[in-house]
């Protein structure tokens, strides 16, 4: 089994955390995939995560009373999780330009396109 974390916004990867607990439980092996670039800016979330927790929770209705969430712009049946991801994410294996993977059977190609060298 593998994730692949292809950019860093924390309301992305953060949610792979609860992914990887559920693996651990039940005793599979899950390597974490990201560009290098990318894997140092989840390793530095570390530092930021608790206040960044709290502001995506208030933003997403996680802290909010059932009062407060009326009309938050989100489907009225949606109900947040109480449960505030804090751990930071472990990348397993990292690549610069390419890499090749095979995950269950299946062989993956990675290849890094900065936004920048499209220009």
């Amino acid at each position: 089994m593998g994730i692949i974390v292809t950019h860093f916004h924390a309301d992305h990867f953060q949610g792979n955390i609860p992914l990887l607990e559920d693996a651990k439980n039940n005793g599979w092996s899950v390597n974490v995939y990201a560009h290098s670039s990318t894997a140092k800016l989840v390793a530095e979330n570390e530092f930021t995560q608790p206040i960044r927790a709290l502001r995506s929770a208030r933003q997403f209705g996680g802290i909010l009373s059932d009062e407060e969430n009326t009309n938050d712009g989100l489907d009225i049946n949606y109900k947040p999780s109480s449960k505030l991801v804090m751990e930071p994410l472990e990348v397993t294996h990292t690549y610069n330009e390419r890499a090749t993977f095979t995950v269950a059977g299946m062989h993956v190609y990675l290849v890094f396109y900065s936004a920048v060298s499209l220009y």
